[in-house]
């Protein structure tokens, strides 16, 4: 019996220690998705007086031939729970370090852009897709 108590101690120590690293990895903004092709994508969505300026940047490990795809959709809120697209651009690169810069004119509002990124790898055929968006109100 004491043998029980004592493995059923230790295991919610082990439980409660587990669930605190969690908490501050998360809050830290330690736990980040990791991709195979893909080092960082950064979606950005910025507003200069009614013109909507959507900024999608990537930057993919270095592999022997890439081609990437980007899709952007910009999108207004409709009263409270429904979004109407503005506008959709795609865009295409073969270069590890890319920058894709959009403008549109629009009225104020709550925006928010949808971004679709596939890479792919043509050396071997697989192709990463990573999904993203960001909401503003301006």
């Amino acid at each position: 019996m004491k043998g029980i108590k004592k493995l059923v101690a230790v295991m919610l120590v082990l439980a409660t220690l587990t669930a605190c690293m969690t908490v501050l990895a998360s809050a830290e903004g330690a736990v980040q998705p990791r991709w195979t092709l893909t080092g960082s994508l950064d979606t950005q969505l910025s507003f200069s007086n009614d013109v909507a300026i959507a900024t999608i940047g990537y930057e993919c490990y270095e592999s022997s031939t890439l081609s990437v795809r980007v899709t952007s959709t910009l999108q207004k809120k409709f009263m409270l729970f429904w979004w109407t697209d503005l506008t959709t651009w795609t865009d295409t690169s073969s270069d590890y370090i890319d920058v894709f810069r959009h403008t549109y004119e629009t009225s104020s509002g709550t925006h928010r852009l949808l971004v679709t990124f596939e890479v792919t790898d043509l050396s071997t055929g697989y192709t990463e897709t990573i999904e993203d968006e960001v909401e503003v109100k301006n």
